[in-house]
């Protein structure tokens, strides 16, 4: 976090926590202990700069890497800044390596109703989701989960499916897939909103005057960059998020096939160490 905060300083790039992160940063002064990812939010403006400008600065920052949807085999709908030295394979049917990441969500301004909203973004995340489901690389396990569950006659269609148009189609859905964007982005407004995250739900469209120039807060030993109206965001998306969870929610959600905090493996070095254990 301290070297991606360096690049967006230098570049004059704002960003916002967001998500656990901005919890973490108001409730617990850094971290949730739990947690184990950073979140942030870039507007469009910056986080183009931000792709634009890295791609020019990466020997001065050669431990990191930027992985955006539309590298070939990534599979999430977000852009991370990842630490080159580390290795994190999430899951089995996606092989695909990244390291210790920040999640980088870009943020969007639109326009309309609720009900216009989401109708616009939901065509878009169903286009990638196809998109993500061709980058899946099926295995007898994934396959039998699948017939687990969606039944075996729709199962088999699903794999089928997936295997006959998503993947060797995946190009072809992906271009689709920006045409699409390119027209949600004429839709200006004052409703924030993150394309592409799963479904639309209400309480995750933010009004744009929420942000502006962001307030800085403590975490762990720096600061970070937050919503301006922070506490209303976080309201609005988490209820009383000042409240700790029970126990029993306290964990991560993400993957953990395998992880190496000390060293970049090579995919098919990795797949041959697995192999033998």
């Amino acid at each position: 976090m301290k070297a991606f905060i360096a690049f967006c300083e230098e570049h004059k790039i704002v960003y916002y926590a967001c998500g656990g992160t901005a919890i973490g940063a108001v409730r617990h002064g850094g971290m949730i202990p739990w947690d184990d990812d950073i979140d942030v939010y870039m507007d469009r403006e910056n986080y183009n700069r931000f792709i634009e400008l890295w791609s020019s600065s990466q020997e001065k920052y050669s431990n990191y890497e930027v992985i955006r949807l539309g590298d070939d085999g990534y599979y999430l709908p977000l852009t991370k800044f990842a630490d080159k030295t580390t290795t994190i394979w999430e899951t089995p049917e996606y092989p695909f390596i990244f390291g210790v990441y920040i999640d980088i969500f870009p943020l969007d301004f639109t326009s309309g109703s609720y009900r216009d909203i989401a109708q616009r973004a939901d065509a878009y995340r169903r286009t990638i989701q196809l998109y993500i489901l061709g980058q899946e690389h099926y295995n007898w396990s994934l396959f039998v989960n699948r017939l687990k569950q969606h039944g075996f006659l729709k199962g088999l269609l699903t794999v089928l499916y997936h295997i006959g148009y998503c993947r060797p189609f995946r190009r072809t859905i992906w271009r689709r897939a920006e045409k699409w964007l390119e027209e949600l982005l004429k839709y200006e407004g004052n409703q924030g909103i993150c394309y592409g995250i799963e479904y639309t739900r209400e309480h995750e469209v933010f009004p744009k005057e929420w942000f502006g120039e962001p307030l800085q807060l403590p975490f762990e030993d720096f600061t970070i960059s937050m919503p301006r109206a922070y506490d209303a965001y976080l309201s609005k998306q988490y209820g009383d998020y000042m409240k700790l969870p029970p126990e029993s929610e306290r964990y991560s959600v993400h993957g953990r096939y395998f992880i190496d905090l000390d060293k970049r493996w090579d995919l098919r070095d990795l797949r041959k160490h697995l192999s033998k254990r």
